[in-house]
């Protein structure tokens, strides 16, 4: 126990997360004392032995939810207990467009181009240009919009992922909240398509995060 302490304390050293070191200490000093007096107390002193793999698991437990608020505070852009930050996702496309259909079909038009470029089937790149246009679509119709709104598409590639992010500044709109039958034909599909999906209102936008699994053609 007191081991992977030691070793994912390494971790947080090597991902500079400094403060997270000395909190992977601070729980064996704190809960030693008063692990020691319940074992002693429940199981009497010739079951002491229990004190140390307790305290160090005890200590785990309170790293693992230390660890987990910290790495939701990134972004989850981190690894889980580890905090070491995950390989970023190479960029395929950013851009921003008017909230307009005529806004939908320029950027619709430029990510066929991009996603022609990447090796995957094109069952997936139906699926991904389904999903991102019935989104955006979306926007223009619940969004609230005025002349002069924007909102932006980013897409990302890794490996075995493809991710989008949208952005807009309409009136909050969660399209991640509805139940199955309240939701519209087209975003069932679109959300049948991508294996996450989530949505978050921030600094007066509305952020909605997909992600789809990728298969290479290589």
């Amino acid at each position: 126990m007191f081991a992977t302490l030691i070793t994912v304390g390494s971790f947080y050293q090597v991902s500079g997360h400094t403060k997270m070191v000395v909190m992977s200490i601070i729980p064996l000093a704190l809960l030693q004392w008063p692990m020691f007096c319940i074992v002693t107390t429940v199981f009497g002193d010739e079951q002491l032995w229990m004190t140390f793999a307790l305290t160090g698991l005890a200590a785990i437990g309170c790293m693992a939810i230390i660890s987990e608020v910290v790495r939701r505070k990134m972004g989850k852009t981190a690894h889980v207990f580890t905090l070491i930050p995950k390989t970023s996702p190479d960029e395929i496309m950013q851009t921003s467009v008017s909230a307009t259909q005529q806004g939908v079909a320029q950027v619709i038009s430029l990510l066929e181009e991009r996603l022609q470029e990447l090796q995957i089937t094109q069952q997936q790149r139906n699926a991904i240009e389904h999903s991102l246009e019935e989104l955006m679509l979306n926007i223009v119709a619940h969004g609230g919009h005025m002349d002069g709104h924007y909102f932006d598409l980013r897409l990302m590639q890794s490996p075995d992922k493809i991710y989008a992010s949208i952005k807009d500044d309409g009136r909050p709109f969660d399209p991640t909240n509805f139940s199955t039958e309240q939701r519209q034909a087209g975003l069932q599909i679109a959300f049948s398509f991508a294996s996450e999906i989530n949505y978050k209102y921030m600094y007066g936008q509305n952020v909605v995060n997909l992600t789809w699994n990728a298969t290479s053609t290589k």
